[in-house]
């Protein structure tokens, strides 16, 4: 292989670096059950019955595709059954992410995803099994009265023969359309909740669970390769064995890979997998060796990385279509270059496994397409594949089909196959290396579909699905057993409040305002019910908020979080969405009044949460709440006379600048800060830290130039509303500078930070574009 690694390197330079497969799948971090072995988990019993219910009349559906004598039975509306499934599954899972929200571990949704596979699996063998048991119930009741249908009796052995001969065929089918639910369920109720609380880098690959391999538990045969994949074997004689034709293609990568790709680790931000299983609490220092198969693996489980090294007929097409746009000379050599290169590696390839004998086999794989299905039944493809490659099997293929024709009187000749075989020898060279790469890239697709399936059934393997009362009991009292239960199902708790955010809402001007109504003899509390505090009202619920009482001019809100509930831990995140959501509706309205020559709201918002729960007073039946948030969030609800005076005329995006000064280190904190707040949302140290557990905030520092030429540091993330809506969240961080109270002269800028809900649309739209 001298000289292809320098054309490897080139490919990897013009094309970029390999990717890495990453599967992060675990349950090593959960609670194991009473056993002190596996996880015990209780499914709602609800959803079970639904479930196997649904399987049962799949299995009937195929049933009635084969002819089967069931296809009497009557099959009940499906959207209905299918409508009841997916409402079932979308239940149980949005309550594993919120009891993992609740301590903040995500492998609770890992495990919730491998119980209900676990569950499916069993129900779908299950379900079968009763078909059989079905037939074999019918058939010794005819067996055993005096006046039987010996033709009913021979079309139900018949039939059940067909039955157990098409176990595979039917069992992955009714797994696919069970999995395809869970996916699309998941996609569309549950994705973005969990997305929004843990982030997409923990969660598993679409292909994970959606997987052919996953749906016959393993237990593949021709059809079912033939069908998904190509015709690969497990056994010693197989011509495409998988497991041979895996070593030769990593010694291939071995050899032609510079070592940071094929030996070195995978790059911290790469695709490198996490594929530790459940139990491997004490995992052992792999050796480079190991270290460089791990890494093999998780290159090859890339399925796009075939096309990186291999696809030179790609890169000739994208030069031919830049030929006609006239690019550059230097490009199009580029890519030309880049085709050469990896038309050079797949060449190499090829004689590599020329000399462990694949190419054949893989040539024969695809010239006996044209004619495979004339002779599968009677004959397995292996068997064909065996006459195209080996001249000695053509003997004993020859006698399966003499005695098919003995016992069916019907005769299939030998004469298109041997002409295939000779077809299939004269292919020219770019036919053949056109073949390899379409065999490759489902290969390695086979490939990690069967490495996920492994580390599935690692997992599946500690998951202890409970069905006895007295087990769920024990270990419910020992707080070992992870419940899977839709919300009526659910054990009735004392919800106490854990922790409080409170909202102030400052309207500046009241007076002003009143007064200037009142002269033009227009009514001020109308005016201030109309554009403030009526249209807030109508959107507390959305954020589950509560009115904690108005002050003059003044809103202050809560949002509380209670145990047990963790569906609602978002009390930061809907504070802010509030928020936004209250200068929305204010300078809707202002918009309004202007037109009127009316006078207009201006305001300031404070947000500060507190990790305890708020104290009581009663008023008779009134609760009124006592909590030192409220005073905090007043101060950042607050603007400075004499600042807003010195800045009005120079702020523009930003509506909350916070200051510290200089000359006042012998006072209270709070004295020591001054605001700038028009129209502006602060954040308290304290709300942001809880809104960071609260949702994904994903950190950018960019610059806007139609903002500011300075680096601006953003977060952003999404949350979901009481309805179920995502809104989308963007803070901004910045240091407090220090100045002087009197001249406002820039003196220093402190380590401390404050944060500001950002408004501007030029800030979302610019933050939209980048992700």
């Amino acid at each position: 292989m001298t000289g292809l690694d320098a054309y490897c390197r080139e490919v990897l330079e013009t094309k970029g670096p390999l990717k890495y497969y990453r599967v992060r799948f675990s349950l090593d971090k959960l609670t194991p059950g009473v056993d002190n072995v596996r996880y015990d988990v209780n499914i709602s019993a609800s959803f079970r019955e639904r479930t196997t219910r649904l399987v049962s009349q799949l299995m009937t559906a195929e049933v009635k595709a084969l002819g089967g004598f069931l296809s009497d039975t009557k099959i009940s509306r499906m959207d209905v059954e299918w409508g009841e499934f997916r409402q079932g599954f979308s239940e149980v899972l949005l309550g594993a992410v919120n009891s993992a929200k609740k301590i903040r571990e995500p492998q609770i949704v890992s495990l919730a995803q491998a119980a209900i596979t676990k569950m499916s699996q069993e129900i779908i063998q299950s379900q079968f099994g009763d078909l059989i048991k079905q037939y074999r119930k019918q058939i010794r009741k005819h067996e055993i009265t005096h006046s039987h249908d010996l033709g009913y009796l021979f079309r139900a052995k018949e039939d059940l023969r067909l039955l157990q001969k098409n176990r595979l065929h039917i069992t992955s089918r009714v797994a696919r359309e069970l999995m395809e639910n869970i996916l699309e369920s998941w996609e569309r109720d549950i994705q973005k909740s969990y997305i929004a609380n843990f982030g997409s880098d923990t969660g598993v690959p679409r292909e994970f669970f959606y997987n052919p391999v996953l749906y016959v538990n393993g237990a593949i045969d021709d059809f079912f390769m033939l069908k998904e994949y190509v015709l690969l074997g497990h056994r010693m004689d197989d011509p495409l064995r998988y497991e041979a034709l895996l070593v030769s293609l990593k010694q291939f990568l071995t050899a032609v890979l510079p070592p940071a790709a094929a030996g070195g680790a995978a790059p911290e931000n790469g695709n490198r997998p996490d594929q530790t299983a459940a139990r491997n609490s004490n995992p052992t220092v792999m050796s480079d060796s190991e270290n460089q198969d791990q890494n093999l693996d998780s290159v090859l489980c890339f399925v796009e990385n075939i096309d990186l090294l291999f696809n030179y007929s790609d890169s000739l097409e994208r030069l031919r279509k830049k030929k006609k746009e006239k690019i550059p000379a230097e490009e199009c050599q580029r890519l030309n270059d880049l085709a050469t290169a990896q038309k050079e590696l797949l060449n190499g390839l090829y004689i590599h496994f020329q000399k462990g004998g694949f190419i054949e086999p893989i040539m024969a794989y695809y010239g006996m397409q044209p004619v495979l299905t004339n002779y599968c039944p009677p004959l397995l493809p292996h068997d064909v594949l065996n006459f195209m490659v080996s001249k000695g099997e053509r003997r004993k293929v020859a006698e399966k089909l003499k005695r098919f024709t003995s016992r069916s009187g019907y005769k299939i000749p030998l004469r298109p196959l041997l002409k295939a075989a000779r077809s299939t020898r004269r292919f020219r060279k770019a036919k053949r290396l056109e073949y390899l790469l379409v065999f490759l890239k489902v290969f390695v697709a086979y490939h990690r579909d069967f490495r996920n399936f492994q580390l599935i059934s690692e997992n599946l393997q500690w998951v202890n699905l409970l069905d006895d009362e007295k087990r769920i009991n024990l270990s419910r009292v020992n707080h070992t057993l992870y419940e899977l239960l839709r919300p009526e199902e659910q054990v009735a708790e004392s919800r106490l409040i854990r922790n409080h955010v409170i909202l102030k809402a400052d309207v500046r001007g009241s007076t002003e305002i009143t007064a200037q109504l009142s002269e033009k003899r227009l009514n001020p509390a109308s005016y201030f019910s109309l554009n403030f505090f009526d249209p807030i009202n109508d959107i507390l619920p959305e954020y589950n908020a509560s009115k904690v009482f108005i002050e003059g001019d003044a809103l202050i809100l809560s949002i509380v979080e209670k145990e047990e509930t963790p569906e609602g831990w978002y009390a930061v995140a809907r504070a802010c969405g509030l928020a936004l959501n209250i200068l929305s509706i204010v300078k809707r309205y202002n918009e309004k009044s202007r037109q009127h020559q009316l006078p207009v709201l201006e305001q300031g918002i404070g947000i500060c949460f507190l990790d305890a729960p708020p104290t009581y007073l009663l008023d008779g039946d009134n609760r009124i709440m006592i909590s030192w948030a409220i005073n905090r969030a007043d101060r950042l609800s607050s603007c400075n006379k004499a600042l807003r005076r010195y800045l009005e005329k120079k702020m523009d995006t930003f509506n909350l600048l916070v200051f510290m000064s200089s000359v006042m280190s012998d006072v209270s904190d709070d004295a020591k800060y001054m605001r700038y707040n028009v129209n502006g949302i602060e954040l308290d140290v304290a709300a942001f830290r809880k809104l960071s557990q609260e949702i994904d905030l994903r950190q950018m520092q960019l610059t806007i130039p139609e903002v500011s030429k300075a680096r601006i540091v953003l977060y952003t993330g999404i949350f979901p509303t009481q309805s179920g809506k995502y809104q989308r969240l963007i803070i901004r961080e910045a240091l407090i500078p220090r100045i002087h109270p009197e001249t406002f002269r820039l003196e220093g800028i402190s380590s401390e930070k404050y944060y500001e809900v950002c408004t501007s649309s030029l800030v979302y739209e610019h933050v939209k574009k980048l992700l």
